[in-house]
């Protein structure tokens, strides 16, 4: 029963328009105190839950392909691998996945890869190398 009224209140408040982290954390907080369970044993269980070291991976390795695209090592990457690459047939797909697995050589992860300067550069079909990127990005090391 109580389960059904924390998930009532969640959507009481998702309805009214309240930012979904209050809505979810004021029927959690009053719900953990209905049963007893201290505000500061919460806020600690909340904090050891966000303090891990997979959850920081992902803003650096975002912050990584944002250096990479300011500090002009993503364009670099990208003209070595069209030079390589481009005067072949379908070019643009062996440049997207050349990108990607540099990106994924130099930052260690098959997922931080900045395809983003390889379609906005090129005059091509941008959708053929979102495909291309998408099915690429699986490719290099696993960690």
């Amino acid at each position: 029963m109580s389960l059904l009224l924390l998930s009532l209140g969640i959507v009481l408040l998702l309805a009214l328009r309240v930012p979904v982290a209050f809505a979810f954390l004021g029927p959690s907080l009053v719900y953990m105190l209905s049963i007893g369970q201290s505000v500061g044993m919460s806020l600690r269980l909340i904090v050891n839950a966000t303090a891990s070291f997979p959850l920081l991976a992902v803003p650096l390795f975002i912050l990584l392909g944002v250096l990479a695209n300011r500090g002009g090592i993503a364009a670099l990457l990208f003209d070595f691998a069209l030079a390589v690459l481009g005067r072949v047939r379908g070019g643009l797909g062996y440049v997207s996945v050349g990108v990607s697995v540099g990106f994924s050589w130099m930052s260690g992860s098959a997922v931080a890869d900045a395809r983003r300067s390889a379609r906005s550069r090129s005059r091509r079909c941008s959708a053929t190398a979102t495909r291309c990127g998408s099915a690429s990005g699986s490719r290099g090391p696993r960690r």
